[in-house]
């Protein structure tokens, strides 16, 4: 028996609520009980492995209701290019893409063509998984963090084809091949090994506060502790960081702290000051 079918077999009724729960939630979206299925089984088995589909029925519920589903099936319908999926995001998000766009660009001509260029973007397919961005979604987070990851991204890029040297895409481990100079190659190489130091729950963390922009007190709830904790917790890390950065700086470089850090000022960071707010 196929993954999926035993999946429907062992799962049909937690399945089928769901489905139903999603079509009332967002409409008809011309999405089939298997097409949701399949994209439901791919997520949890890329988030829990192939053994999920051998969880007792309780656990199961739990996986599923882990899962963003309104965004899920939205998501699906969109691949479709369903009008009412459209329409449906239209109405959740229109008015938030140039928002998004904003918390990473101060320049609004730039953030308008973003908003411009979004629905697009989401259908460029990826060099390393054949998929497009849209098909790409699991639903593991909401829909909305994820379009900010994708506004994020493209950001970078429209700041890369303007010739706009960001460290944030050292950082976050988005490919630039323009960086040619050999300071801007040494910089990347001693920021890249820094955050490979980082465990990756401390990246998600970072990756939380700085580029989805959530609140101190929404991690606090998250993480179930004081948010005087999350605080702490972030500049810990932030000061380790630059820990490594200048332990790197000198060990490869022969560069102290002060060096580095005038290095690190040499290069236009243009949005955001990622760099620099997370070096504090």
């Amino acid at each position: 028996m196929s993954l999926i079918k035993q999946f429907q077999s062992d799962f049909g009724d937690l399945i089928t609520q769901q489905y139903a729960k999603c079509i009332e939630f967002s409409g008809d979206l011309d999405v089939s009980f298997d097409e949701y299925s399949q994209k439901l089984l791919d997520s949890l088995t890329a988030i829990h492995g192939e053994l999920v589909v051998k969880e007792k029925s309780s656990q199961m519920n739990t996986h599923i209701n882990a899962i963003h589903n309104n965004d899920l099936y939205l998501a699906i319908g969109l691949c479709k290019g369903n009008e009412t999926a459209w329409s449906e995001f239209d109405n959740r998000f229109n008015s938030k893409i140039k928002q998004y766009a904003l918390l990473y660009t101060k320049n609004e001509s730039q953030a308008d063509d973003i908003k411009l260029g979004l629905k697009g973007s989401l259908f460029l397919e990826s060099t390393k998984t054949g998929k497009s961005k849209i098909a790409s979604f699991n639903g593991r987070g909401s829909l909305s963090s994820w379009l900010k990851v994708v506004i994020f991204r493209d950001v970078l890029s429209s700041q890369k084809e303007s010739k706009v040297s960001s460290l944030d895409s050292i950082v976050f481990g988005i490919d630039d091949e323009s960086l040619a100079d050999d300071d801007m190659k040494n910089l990347e190489e001693i920021v890249a090994a820094g955050f490979k130091q980082l465990s990756q729950e401390e990246k998600s963390l970072l990756r939380d506060y700085f580029i989805l922009k959530k609140r101190e007190n929404e991690l606090a709830n998250r993480l179930q502790v004081h948010v005087s904790t999350i605080s702490r917790r972030i500049k810990k890390i932030c000061d380790e960081l630059l820990n490594h950065f200048t332990r790197i700086a000198d060990e490869k470089y022969g560069l102290d702290k002060d060096q580095f850090k005038e290095l690190l000022n040499q290069f236009d960071q243009s949005w955001q000051n990622s760099i620099a707010k997370i070096l504090g």
